[in-house]
């Protein structure tokens, strides 16, 4: 039955409406018997303004000539007078993002951190080691052929310095890629394929392949969002010999609206169901990524609290928690399942436009206990960080 659910997932101005503004917002050929039937609806408009099925013909016979601009004014001056009317909130967000501009941002990180137990167990007799971390990440939003799509990157490194843990260098590059549809008005769905990678130890680590799909909406301004993911990942079976396998996850962002000034309160929830074979029982290196190998299900969750003390200094707190209950790793001697449960508290301050306005400076602090029924994987982690983010 996982394993259907995991196959399953990876399938998965009114008196400015006449000829000049319509020629000025569409500069290509237009017929003039659209143009004439336009100027006639807009007389009728004139008398009565608040008209929804006049406006709504308007509108329509103005995107369907390509005059995106003179339909979205249609639509907004039916809102004026009728906020729920649904025809009116669909079509203005479908011009809207026909003529929205086509975007891409990127955020640039690097930063030092120091950490105390990098391998995250309690046998490792080398603790405190120095790390020099860089991430790249990229969205990219555009229009294409009335399709409004959506590409994330993202692309991360980890080095430590020292002889004694150069084999935990990391590296791992992905993206998905799809369209932003629009599901109900303010509801946005986005569908992706992903591919990923990663490096470790000096040689490749894994590939992945996923099926991703992202809800989205935005009351009050908050947003509330669950992107739902299945994959199928393979090791470097130099690694973990014989380990891979599919997982499938639910992963929830619930922001609050602003319940006290300058403070933002988010939540992150998550459901992750992996039948990823070999995996832990065989481990050969430490495990770094987020999606550990084995077959288990695990339940987690962070809150984050961020508050602006002045325009130049934002406090930030964070706790998370977790479990990840397995399916087919013994404790030896016994016959008991493995079990981990983790908490992780954290503390950030942040210079926000340090020098530069795209500037933010990041000091922060994270610290993890791992409780499992293996006694040398229960640990204790500390971690103190400083970032520059540049976003461009």
């Amino acid at each position: 039955m996982r394993r259907h659910i995991i196959l399953g997932a990876l399938t998965l101005g009114l008196a400015a409406t006449g000829q000049v503004a319509a020629w000025a917002d569409q500069p290509q050929a237009v017929s003039p018997g659209g143009l004439d039937a336009l100027s006639r609806l807009n007389q009728q408009i004139l008398k009565s303004p608040t008209d929804a099925a006049l406006n709504l013909q308007y509108a329509a016979l103005a995107e369907s000539l390509g005059l995106t601009r003179l339909a979205l004014a249609a639509y907004e001056r039916i809102l004026m007078a009728d906020p729920n009317n649904q025809a009116a909130q669909a079509g203005i967000d479908r011009v809207r993002r026909a003529i929205q501009p086509s975007t891409t941002q990127f955020v640039l990180e690097t930063g030092y951190m120091y950490e105390t137990d990098p391998r995250y167990t309690q046998v490792d007799t080398v603790r405190g080691h120095n790390e020099l971390t860089g991430s790249l990440s990229m969205i990219d939003e555009r229009t294409i052929d009335d399709l409004r799509w959506r590409t994330v990157t993202d692309t991360s490194l980890k080095y430590y310095a020292g002889n004694t843990v150069s084999d935990l260098d990391y590296g791992h590059l992905g993206a998905v890629t799809g369209p932003v549809l629009q599901l109900d008005p303010g509801l946005t769905f986005n569908p992706g394929l992903g591919v990923a990678g990663a490096y470790f130890d000096h040689r490749w680590f894994y590939a992945e392949v996923s099926a991703n799909a992202t809800f989205s909406i935005y009351p009050a301004g908050a947003e509330q969002a669950l992107t739902l993911r299945g994959a199928w990942r393979e090791y470097n079976h130099a690694f973990y010999p014989g380990t891979q396998g599919g997982y499938a996850d639910a992963i929830g962002k619930i922001t609050l609206p602003e319940m006290f000034p300058d403070t933002a309160i988010g939540f992150s929830p998550w459901v992750r169901l992996s039948e990823i074979s070999g995996g832990v029982g065989t481990a050969i290196v430490p495990l770094t990524t987020d999606v550990q190998p084995g077959d288990y299900v695990e339940l987690g969750g962070r809150a984050q609290v961020i508050h602006s003390l002045t325009d130049w200094l934002i406090l930030g707190g964070s706790f998370g928690v977790g479990g990840r209950f397995y399916e087919s790793v013994d404790v030896p001697p016994t016959t008991e399942r493995r079990k981990d449960v983790w908490l992780s508290p954290g503390a950030q301050l942040i210079i926000p436009h340090f020098i530069y306005y795209q500037n933010d400076l990041k000091f922060g602090y994270q610290y993890t206990w791992n409780h499992s029924n293996i006694n040398t994987d229960t640990y204790k982690d500390h971690v103190i960080s400083v970032t520059l983010a540049t976003r461009f």
